[in-house]
């Protein structure tokens, strides 16, 4: 995250930097999928995602929340959608600011109605 702020650009050095790890946790791979997000490089986030689930690391919240946000940047609502399932499939309902990310997600893909539900079945929520 702090490289990302001070604008050191993200890829091929977030591999770099994770290859070497032996063990890798879901907080290590959310870093940096949450580093390409920021950067605007969904592909390059979709992808670290996919190599974390082929190492049998099973996401956070905090996961979702960065690819949520990812896929709302670039209107991508099918993939939005699927990482939605994972959402619950994987953790169970999320928390509020996952819940968050989720229905500013659905608004910038213009699916004003997933939103809607999305809030409807949260079982917290907070002022948006």
């Amino acid at each position: 995250r702090t490289l990302t702020k001070l604008g050191v650009p993200m890829d091929p050095y977030p591999r770099r930097v994770i290859e070497p790890i032996q063990f890798r946790n879901p907080f290590l791979w959310t870093a940096v999928i949450r580093g390409y997000a920021v950067q605007g490089k969904f592909a390059e986030a979709v992808s670290m995602y996919g190599c974390m689930r082929k190492e049998g690391i099973t996401p956070v919240s905090f996961t979702f929340s960065a690819l949520l946000k990812a896929c709302g940047s670039v209107g991508d609502l099918n993939l939005g959608r699927q990482f939605h399932a994972q959402t619950f499939r994987l953790s169970g309902f999320c928390i509020v600011y996952v819940g968050n990310t989720m229905i500013d997600m659905y608004v910038k893909c213009d699916s004003i109605d997933c939103a809607r539900k999305v809030f409807d079945e949260m079982p917290e929520r907070d002022v948006i």
